[in-house]
């Protein structure tokens, strides 16, 4: 009987060896612990990017009317790109004073806003997202975070973890004949996984009709096994 345990964990810009081989062997238990590494790496498909507007105005009132005019058609350019509503969302809406500190007290003298989208898409689509939103209204870009769509995520993790059973199997195979014993059956695995991101991207304006270039990189996935086999 196979007991499998799965370990979620997530580790950013940690480096893996995979040269070092763990084993072990249980003379009571007749047991034989071995590690298992698999390594895949594959271009991200889906991006998050934070978009900023931010107006100020004498009054908050007209600092805030003016915001939800400029987002209105931010929100209608990112549709109309082929952005679905429900990957759209407000992830920070913030009010605040703007003081002259030259005066003693220091002195309102008009009011901020700042409101930001956080906006899920298909990574193609980034460049024209970042050209077309500064044209109605977008002024800040706060990052382009890069990643992987479930789908995609879920095939290299199936193939990360065939490498690692692969190299588990393996290297009990080896140890097992350079000690002169048989391997029976396995008893438990246990999967552990780690993820290294593709590093944080900046992007640059262009004036040119290719529009902004983004760089997403790669994404590392890491399955990491430890199974104890039975042995005779």
């Amino acid at each position: 009987m196979i007991c499998i345990t799965t370990i979620l964990g997530v580790a950013i810009y940690v480096m893996v060896s995979t040269s070092s081989v763990s084993s072990s062997i249980n003379t009571e238990e007749k047991t034989l612990t071995v590690s298992g590494v698999g390594v895949v790496k594959t271009h991200p498909d889906q991006a998050v990017i934070s978009l900023s507007v931010i107006t100020e105005s004498e009054t908050a009132e007209k600092a805030v009317e003016a915001n939800a005019e400029k987002m209105l058609k931010v929100v209608e350019v990112l549709k109309d790109l082929g952005v679905k509503e429900a990957n759209i969302k407000t992830s920070w809406y913030y009010v605040s004073p703007i003081y002259n500190y030259k005066e003693k007290p220091a002195q309102i003298v008009g009011y901020r806003v700042s409101n930001t989208l956080t906006v899920t898409t298909n990574i193609t689509l980034v460049g024209k997202i970042i050209d077309k939103t500064v044209t109605v209204g977008v002024n800040k870009i706060n990052g382009v975070h890069f990643t992987l769509s479930k789908e995609t995520q879920t095939q290299m993790e199936n193939k990360a973890l065939t490498k690692a059973i692969k190299d588990a199997n393996t290297k009990a195979v080896t140890i097992a004949e350079a000690l002169g014993v048989r391997l029976t059956g396995i008893k438990t695995i246990t999967v552990g996984w780690l993820f290294k991101p593709s590093p944080y991207k900046t992007f640059e304006t262009s004036e040119n009709e290719a529009g902004t270039p983004v760089y997403p990189g790669e994404i590392e996935i890491t399955a990491r096994i430890s199974v104890v086999y039975t042995i005779e």
